[in-house]
């Protein structure tokens, strides 16, 4: 039998499971991280203060009770992501768009800088006229 790299093109997308419950707990750490901070960016400030959003990861449980392991995979750089990510991903909606809100920090940083060269743009005009 020949051994199947997981790294190849189409061998990545093999399902395996995990037996380390250390090593799940590292793959579970990351998506909950990712994943509070894209609920975090839907939600609006409320008076200056951004929201704080908890998620928690963990095994799944059969008929009896027992924790099992989920499908993993090896993503595009050769590191271990739950088999299901994307479709958890897919299902998170657009941020909303609120005056004055934006989802991420560049597009606020953006923002401010488009404003600034608008206001600089305004000045030299005045300053043309008089």
């Amino acid at each position: 039998q020949t051994k199947r790299s997981p790294f190849g093109n189409k061998k990545r997308l093999y399902l395996h499971t995990v037996t380390s419950p250390t090593q799940r707990q590292m793959v579970y750490d990351l998506a909950r991280r990712a994943l509070e901070d894209i609920e975090q960016c839907l939600l609006p400030t409320y008076g200056g203060r951004p929201w704080q959003c908890q998620v928690t990861v963990t095994d799944p449980t059969n008929a009896k009770g027992h924790a099992v392991s989920p499908y993993f995979i090896f993503g595009p750089k050769g590191r271990l992501e739950l088999a299901a990510w994307s479709h958890v991903l897919m299902r998170i909606p657009s941020p909303p768009k609120f005056p004055g809100y934006y989802a991420s920090s560049q597009a606020r940083d953006a923002a401010k800088t488009k404003k600034k060269k608008e206001q600089k743009k305004s000045k030299g005009q005045e300053r043309l006229e008089d």
